[in-house]
């Protein structure tokens, strides 16, 4: 079982799968991408010496079919004896139902197109897109994609046969449905008075194990909850330091994206209004530098005065070669 979705910036969608009006054929493109080389070679150097990969954006090729005629139920019943033929061992059937066929197809590609237009698939003053969403037997996956065409013009009775269409995507990545997250504070309540025994005490939980199931380092958002310091976290699996060297006030949330294509240093102040922080982190913290290895993670979080107010939260998504 192979299923494609395409959901335009509207939320409209097309879903590509097994069944009418849209039948899907064969999909392509869901495998590693090319990747170009950059290399230099000495004078009397032999071969080359290789110092970058880079992926190349990902084409995702379908070919489908629109099926213009749904069938109705039969109106008859193979154990009707008054369907069986003289000396016959089989069930005579008579022709099915059929609604309107060409209508219906020339409707359904129709909506095909709008669904499918350019103007509904990239906003160009936000930079967001359309996403196309694969399931299979395994699990289900998606990223950011443009569509170029369909060519609709091959036409089979009712059926338009063979359709080709390409999805262009700008990430290589597949990335996964769920969000992993990860949050680090201190736990147990504390102690308060008056208190009855036995006493049970807090706990500071600032260390833990962030695992990421996909295939490359995944960029993550850090969400630090304002408790009046100014905490640091650290990924001592890769060495990366996030240090917030201004004080985030109470109510108030810093938010780090790591993300390298579009990073974002940003504050929720207790208002509700967003700005950009940047200014919030040290000299030497840089955020795009700051991710999670595939495997497990070890995350520790640094508050400068730890109280039962301080707290991180990590969310992140796994980035694949292929599905």
């Amino acid at each position: 079982m192979q299923i494609i979705t395409y959901v335009n910036l509207l939320g409209e969608t097309v879903i590509f799968g097994g069944g009418p009006p849209y039948v899907l054929e064969s999909v392509r493109g869901l495998g590693a991408v090319s990747i170009d080389q950059t290399k230099t070679s000495g004078v009397y150097q032999q071969g080359a010496t290789i110092q970058r990969l880079r992926r190349n954006e990902r084409n995702i090729d379908i070919k489908f079919h629109i099926d213009g005629a749904p069938m109705e139920a039969p109106e008859w019943d193979p154990y009707d004896f008054r369907w069986w033929g003289e000396f016959k061992p089989e069930p005579q059937r008579p022709p099915l139902r059929r609604s309107a066929p060409l209508a219906r197809l020339y409707e359904m590609r129709e909506k095909l197109m709008r669904v499918l237009s350019p103007q509904h698939a990239l906003n160009e003053d936000t930079g967001e897109t359309a996403r196309l969403y694969y399931r299979n037997d395994h699990g289900e996956w998606w990223l950011n994609a443009i569509p170029e065409g369909p060519n609709l013009e091959k036409r089979l009775q009712n059926f338009m046969v063979s359709c080709p269409l390409t999805f262009v995507c700008p990430s290589p990545f597949f990335q996964t449905m769920s969000v992993s997250e990860l949050t680090l504070e201190m736990g147990g309540g504390g102690l308060r008075l008056p208190f009855r025994l036995p006493i049970r005490l807090g706990h500071m939980n600032y260390r833990g194990a962030a695992e990421n199931g996909g295939h490359v380092n995944a960029p993550v958002i850090i969400e630090i909850a304002g408790s009046g310091e100014s905490p640091k976290l650290v990924n001592h699996t890769t060495g990366a330091i996030i240090e917030v060297t201004r004080a985030v006030a109470f109510g108030e949330k810093l938010t780090i994206d790591t993300n390298p294509d579009d990073p974002s240093v940003t504050l929720t102040q207790t208002d509700g209004t967003e700005i950009s922080a940047y200014g919030y982190l040290g000299p030497q913290s840089a955020a795009t530098e700051f991710f999670l290895r595939p495997g497990v993670n070890d995350i520790e979080y640094l508050p400068s005065a730890p109280n039962t107010e301080s707290r991180v939260t990590l969310k992140w998504r796994g980035f694949l070669e292929g599905v």
